[in-house]
């Protein structure tokens, strides 16, 4: 074999090589939000949401062992701070005519594991907003309240471990809810 055949046969080698390469589909990026569908209900609950920093971007992530793993292709649709605000924003219920609430939220633990368990961890703090006869504001903050949640996955994959997360926000809203509840019994408006 020559030399020109040499360097004909490597560039039709290359050339089939890179049509090969470009002919791979591209996976396609997965876009989720956090979703209710249950709407406001009730008076209104402010929330604030406060994330570590491996949790201030868009992918999901999964942690094996003591690594963590940011999914390429599977990502939050808006900022996970928002979605967290507005999931919970939606799922509480308080009596509008009595007050309203604000709730910090921070987060130090959201990641699914291999072993298709869901991890969520943080506190909380609620202050009440309420005005007396006279139209004085008057606000209640409680101390900080601690959650951890650990769920199980119903089956492998990015989609449940979504709704796994949704779940156990679920589980802190009703927390949440429990607390603005009794408190609103026992501190009724002067």
């Amino acid at each position: 074999m020559s030399f020109k055949n040499i360097k004909l046969w490597a560039a039709l080698c290359s050339g089939l090589l890179l049509a090969s390469c470009a002919s791979e589909p591209t996976p396609e990026v997965k876009r989720y939000l956090l979703d209710d569908e249950s709407s406001t209900r009730g008076g209104y609950v402010h929330f604030e949401v406060l994330l570590p920093g491996y949790l201030q971007q868009d992918k999901l992530v999964v942690k094996e062992q003591e690594q963590l793993h940011f999914a390429h292709y599977h990502r939050w649709a808006e900022p996970l701070e928002k979605g967290i605000a507005r999931y919970l924003s939606q799922y509480i219920t308080i009596d509008a005519n009595q007050s309203a609430a604000q709730v910090k939220v921070e987060v130090t633990k959201l990641h699914g594991s291999v072993t298709g368990q869901l991890f969520l961890s943080g506190r909380w703090q609620l202050t009440e907003l309420k005005k007396n006869r006279q139209g004085d504001a008057l606000t209640k903050t409680t101390s900080w309240r601690s959650f951890n949640y650990i769920l199980n996955q119903a089956q492998a994959g990015y989609p449940a471990m979504v709704t796994a997360i949704e779940q156990s926000l679920n589980i802190l809203a009703k927390d949440i809810e429990a607390e603005l509840k009794s408190s609103q019994v026992s501190t009724p408006t002067i």
